[in-house]
C-alpha cells in the first residue's frame, strides 16, 4: 500500500481534490490489468472459492461490486477485475465504477493527509 501512503502525502503539499482525482484516474487504469487477465479467459483462479463468490456477487450486483472493492483498500480489487473480464462485464462500467470508488477513497485519504499535517503543526508551533 505504498500508493496509499503517497496520496496521504501528496495532500499535504497539493489540491488534495485534485490528487484524488489524478489518483483515482491512474488506479483504474491499473486494475485494467486484471480486467485483461479475466477477458483472456485465464481459468487457472475459477477453481478458487474467493473468485466464484465475487462471480456470483457481479452477476447480482454489477457494477456495485466493483465500486466496494475499489472503495475499500483490504479487498483484492485485482479478483473483481479478474471477474468483470471473465464474465465480460462491459469495460466502461468498469472502468466507471472503479474510477468512483477509487475518487472517493483516494480524495479521503489526501484531504486526511492534509487535515492531519495542519494539526500536527498546530501541535509544535
Amino acid at each position: 500500500m505504498p500508493s496509499l501512503l503517497l496520496l496521504f502525502t501528496l495532500g499535504i503539499t497539493f489540491n488534495p481534490v485534485l490528487v484524488g482525482l489524478f489518483g483515482a484516474t491512474g488506479g483504474a487504469l491499473g486494475e485494467m490489468t486484471g480486467y485483461a487477465v479475466g477477458y483472456s479467459g485465464n481459468t487457472l483462479v475459477r477453481n478458487y472459492t474467493l473468485f466464484r463468490r465475487v462471480e456470483k456477487w457481479m452477476g447480482r450486483w454489477g457494477a456495485a461490486t466493483v465500486f466496494v472493492f475499489a472503495l475499500i483498500p483490504c479487498l483484492p480489487i485485482d479478483i473483481a477485475g479478474i471477474v468483470a473480464g471473465t464474465v465480460r462485464f462491459r469495460v466502461w462500467k468498469f472502468l466507471v465504477a472503479s474510477f468512483a470508488g477509487k475518487a472517493i477513497l483516494y480524495i479521503g485519504l489526501t484531504i486526511t493527509g492534509a487535515w492531519g499535517w495542519n494539526l500536527i503543526q498546530k501541535w509544535f508551533t
